[in-house]
């Protein structure tokens, strides 16, 4: 496909989605009542339209973001078409001469409304797109083996728009991951959300179960300490404890260990194996666990 075909038709499904709707999410219409006094539709489309008003661009890149639902209609059309960086330009110009503009919704009473699309806000769409990244060969042909169907369009837009770069053992990893984890389970994307943070955070080429073994030694050490401090407000108040100069730390103890649990049940499914964490020394040298029920034991003591 040509240059121009590819974009025209890139142009026309994210033209179809403006059509259809732009829902504004909480975060964004937070940020509207709060910088424009919780507007009423016909004063917020006063806004959109006053091209004097510094606010407006901001505003307008905040609004016109693709969210997830947009990324997976369009990830199949980016996985099969070649996209370069420069075509970014040309789907933003085409975009931006649609006379039908984009419909604008909010999730309360207030409605939607139809606004023109500028061309700063089409660059803004378009170029959080990320529509020239290429995703691993190997990840794509796992993806479409083990993941469900339902959801394969969904992991791949998720994949796309990651720091991560897919080099070395990540993808080595990765692929192990979308092999042997349960794509129909229901926290398979809490699981997914984790290991895409977790690799964001080490470097290309880390030994990766001595890593992830690591972080849960981190996880395990911080829940300790919020168990001393409870333990010390039991015996003392907070004001008693601040006079002595102890602080309390800033930790989410039930997150941590679900974190925990989590970090032994994608060990078990990529390395079939993880490590216990002494309940008094925190260390790492009791063993390994192997199997399923293994891991239940390993839950079980965690929790």
């Amino acid at each position: 496909m040509n240059v121009h075909t590819r974009c025209l038709l890139l142009a026309d499904k994210i033209g179809e989605i403006f059509i259809d709707g732009l829902n504004l999410s909480k975060e964004v219409v937070h940020y509207i009542d709060s910088t424009f006094s919780h507007p009423s539709k016909n004063q917020f489309e006063e806004v959109l339209t006053d091209e004097s008003d510094c606010e407006r661009d901001s505003l307008l890149e905040l609004i016109f973001f693709p969210d997830e639902s947009a990324r997976i209609r369009l990830e199949e059309l980016l996985e099969e078409e070649d996209f370069q960086k420069a075509d970014e330009e040309t789907i933003a110009s085409l975009l931006s001469s649609m006379q039908a503009g984009a419909t604008i919704r909010f999730p309360d009473e207030r409605g939607s409304l139809k606004v023109l699309i500028s061309n700063s806000a089409a660059n803004s769409f378009v170029s959080r797109l990320h529509i020239s990244r290429r995703l691993n060969g190997s990840l794509i042909e796992t993806i479409d083996h083990h993941v469900n169907e339902k959801i394969k369009n969904r992991v791949k837009a998720r994949l796309r728009n990651t720091r991560i770069e897919h080099t070395g053992n990540r993808v080595v990893f990765m692929c192990s991951f979308f092999e042997k984890m349960n794509s129909r389970a229901v926290d398979f994307f809490e699981n997914l959300n984790f290991i895409l943070e977790f690799l964001d955070e080490i470097q290309e080429d880390t030994d990766i179960y001595r890593s992830i073994m690591n972080k849960k030694i981190f996880y395990f050490r911080n829940v300790e300490k919020a168990k001393k401090h409870e333990d010390q407000l039991q015996k003392s108040n907070m004001e008693t404890l601040f006079a002595q100069g102890v602080r309390m730390p800033y930790v989410n103890k039930n997150d941590m260990q679900k974190k925990m649990r989590m970090i032994d049940r994608i060990s078990l499914a990529v390395f079939g194996k993880t490590e216990f964490i002494d309940q008094v020394t925190g260390s790492l040298d009791l063993g390994e666990f192997e199997g399923d029920e293994d891991v239940k034991k390993v839950i079980h003591l965690l929790s």
